[in-house]
């Protein structure tokens, strides 16, 4: 893909393989700097943040593909601000797209997802809890790009803050033909904290299947609210019960 800056290197370039997919990986430094917001208006107000809150440093480029999902590990310590529950409002990750890939419209999705141990000691993403309304997004200029996918009203639910989550981001349409954007990720790669789905094929770890040089960065604002009810609908008005 393009070359944003003059003074970006490659840093990394490793042939990833895992069961799904054998990629060559290459990885760039990325400017935050340069970060596009994509509406903000689709902002809301919020208490904490849920899931990977590093910046984007790298990017690991012409990776998506369209029908996969990007998750970030969200421990129950990030909610300690909320004395039992919280409300998930926005999910946030990150792309960038080169002069090849736009115009560009596509569909995108966010959800909370609950953790579960995969057997081994590690928790990996699974089953949605709450899910945003599939978005369709349209860039129209090459750049690196911050999306955010706000949870419709009718669908926030206040959920217990005792326990871990993930939160994701999801790409569920192919892209076109000869459209390869690029996902942006931090510089701390770990284990068990950033999984990937493609195909709905089953959850692979980015650090240890592809051996991906950071994690996908996905985060959910929150706001903390009373009543902790798993299934329980509840409108905005009554979840936005903060406490100080």
């Amino acid at each position: 893909m393009r070359t944003l800056f003059t003074l970006i290197l490659i840093c990394l370039a490793t042939t990833a393989m895992a069961g799904n997919r054998v990629e060559m990986t290459t990885v760039t430094p990325l400017d935050p700097s340069n970060i596009k917001q994509l509406d903000s208006s689709l902002i809301i107000e919020s208490d904490f943040v849920l899931g990977n809150t590093n910046p984007p440093i790298n990017k690991v480029v012409d990776w998506a593909y369209g029908n996969e999902s990007y998750t970030s590990y969200a421990p129950m310590d990030q909610a300690d601000v909320c004395f039992e529950g919280f409300a998930p409002l926005n999910v946030t990750s990150y792309m960038a797209f080169g002069p090849e890939d736009v115009p560009a419209t596509f569909a995108v999705e966010g959800a909370l997802r609950v953790a579960v141990d995969d057997g081994t000691g590690c928790l990996k993403p699974g089953d949605r809890l709450v899910s945003t309304p599939t978005y369709l997004v349209t860039i129209d200029e090459p750049g690196d790009w911050q999306i955010v996918l706000p949870f419709d009203e009718a669908d926030l639910i206040c959920v217990p803050s005792n326990t871990s989550w993930f939160a994701e981001f999801k790409l569920p349409e192919s892209f076109p033909d000869g459209m390869f954007p690029d996902i942006l990720v931090d510089d701390m790669p770990q284990a068990c904290a950033s999984w990937y789905e493609f195909f709905l094929l089953g959850w692979e770890d980015l650090a240890v299947d592809y051996s991906w040089p950071g994690s996908a960065v996905v985060h959910i604002e929150a706001a903390c609210c009373e009543n902790s009810v798993a299934t329980e609908i509840q409108s905005l008005g009554s979840l936005k019960c903060i406490y100080r």
